[in-house]
């Protein structure tokens, strides 16, 4: 929720933004009840309750691991990979998680219909990550980079014709033909490992050209030591602490961010 607050703060980097959608398990009276405080206008946004898309997709669930020390953190993926489905967008829509937010101008779908994906150069993650593209899609990584930044931009034509691929190579819904598709630590856990940016990204690789960006990220440790962060070396703020403590943090009673006005001065005054 905090995160959330923030980062729309600096909605103002990404170019041509259209309608944007606030997808979330928190109910909607926090929203409209914090936002006023910070100069947000709840009624620019449109929220969506998770439980709205569990209701539409129910296979959504099926992401759910017993026992999976994570969380929802593969729950999360498959919201997100519903969405390109569920929402009525004509051209393109973006996939945005709430830590991560822009501090220079970022494009993320050219005029001309060609999407820039924000990318970490050479690096690699698991083996896991890149078998799920292969068994589920039938095709290979397409790029020694990562698309793992937290951004994602998708074309309306390029998740249709995903969608079916999905669904008549493996013949089950495409969020099943996902999930079944993803291999499992071999130990007593078997606990599943995905990115939903990788296997997305790389198959509009097979679809079309793409522009890629670097993304710099400047990783917080401490959202009280901002040390270093500025615009020029940085294109992107990311929360990376380590100790939930040490972020930005939201009180459900007050409906309010603590330290906020301080946070964001700080920011903006580095940037």
């Amino acid at each position: 929720m905090a995160h959330c607050v923030l980062g729309l703060h600096f909605d103002s980097y990404i170019e041509n933004l259209g309608q944007t959608y606030v997808v979330t398990n928190i109910s909607e009276h926090h929203y409209r009840e914090t936002f006023p405080k910070y100069d947000l206008d709840w009624n620019k946004f449109t929220y969506v309750n998770d439980q709205e898309l569990f209701d539409a997709y129910p296979e959504i669930l099926h992401w759910d691991m017993p026992g999976d020390y994570r969380g929802t953190w593969l729950r999360q993926q498959a919201l997100k990979i519903a969405s390109l489905d569920y929402f009525n967008y004509d051209d393109a829509f973006m996939i945005q998680d709430p830590d991560t937010f822009c501090i220079q101008p970022y494009c993320p779908v050219s005029d001309d219909g060609v999407p820039n994906y924000f990318i970490l150069p050479g690096e690699t993650h698991g083996t896991a990550y890149y078998e799920a593209i292969v068994n589920s899609l039938g095709i290979e990584r397409q790029t020694k980079h990562s698309f793992v930044s937290e951004f994602m931009p998708f074309l309306r034509e390029d998740w249709q014709t995903m969608r079916e691929l999905l669904e008549t190579r493996n013949n089950k819904h495409f969020l099943d033909a996902i999930i079944d598709n993803c291999p499992r630590e071999q130990d007593e856990r078997q606990l599943i490992w995905f990115s939903e940016y990788e296997l997305l990204a790389n198959y509009v690789m097979t679809q079309r050209e793409i522009k890629m960006t670097e993304q710099k990220r400047f990783a917080v440790r401490d959202v009280k030591n901002l040390d270093g962060l500025n615009s020029v070396d940085w294109n992107c703020y990311v929360d990376a602490c380590p100790n939930l403590d040490d972020s930005i943090l939201f009180n459900f009673s007050s409906n309010t961010v603590k330290d906020f006005e301080e946070i964001l001065l700080d920011i903006k005054s580095r940037i």
